[in-house]
């Protein structure tokens, strides 16, 4: 099977998630609990990481892997407050 067609919508879609993910920062500092943009990076971490998965990208799967972990740690803090 040619995976080119794949890779390269994977790449495609890996940059809009890590463009938003960086938006999502950036939105996060100035209110650093809101639980509904942890939410939104959560969600595009756990998205970047099943399609880097699926296309056996190891290092890329493990990152947003780890970005999914600090982001659950957020939630569970975000919801003390």
């Amino acid at each position: 099977m040619d995976t080119a067609a794949f890779t390269s919508k994977f790449v495609e879609e890996a940059r809009d998630r890590l463009k938003a993910i960086g938006n999502a920062l950036v939105k996060l500092e100035a209110q650093p609990q809101s639980p509904e943009i942890i939410k939104d990076i959560f969600r595009e971490a756990h998205s970047l990481k099943g399609s880097s998965q699926m296309l056996g990208f190891v290092d890329i799967s493990q990152i947003a892997h780890q970005l999914e972990e600090l982001f659950i740690a957020a939630k569970r803090d975000a919801s003390v407050v």
